[in-house]
């Protein structure tokens, strides 16, 4: 009984973190579309995506695609360092 009262509330403990990640997951993928990105979330690290929602959140700067590809390493200099 305490073995199961122990895992229920781990398991509660823990939704919060899993909640996290989807939203992080979805905004990321809303970005990615709306910029026109051929990528797949999977794909990227939680700080890529973190990155990306905030660039696309800033203000209304210019080349925020541009800043988005930078972020993801796939910019002009990610391309160059990737060869």
């Amino acid at each position: 009984m305490l073995k199961t009262l122990t895992f229920a509330a781990a398991l509660l403990a823990a939704a919060p973190a899993f909640a996290g990640n989807t939203h992080l997951d979805r905004s990321a993928e809303q970005v990615l579309r709306n910029y026109n990105i051929d990528l797949q979330v999977s794909e990227l690290s939680n700080h890529q995506k973190s990155s990306i929602v905030l660039i696309a959140h800033q203000g209304d700067g210019n080349n925020k695609r541009a800043q988005i590809l930078s972020a993801l390493g796939e910019g002009l200099f990610g391309t160059i360092f990737n060869r």
